[in-house]
């Protein structure tokens, strides 16, 4: 159970095209209804290695309702 202005947890998986490589870009995008990410919180990792934000990915909020994220 969780109260209002309570810390959710949450966990994506996602899983990258084998073309990874071949792509210019690769974007995440998650847009929660009735919740507002901190993208503060967020950790990137590829299997059980954290990736480094602004080296390895980017983050933003997602501009189109700013509740979510993207990482790129």
């Amino acid at each position: 159970d969780y109260n209002v202005g309570d810390m959710v947890p949450y966990k994506i998986t996602v899983d990258v095209p084998s073309n990874i490589t071949k792509l210019k870009e690769f974007t995440l995008t998650d847009t929660p209804i009735n919740l507002k990410d901190d993208i503060n919180s967020v950790v990137v990792k590829y299997g059980e290695t954290k990736l480094t934000k602004n080296t390895n990915y980017t983050i933003s909020e997602d501009i189109t309702g700013g509740k979510g994220f993207k990482i790129t």
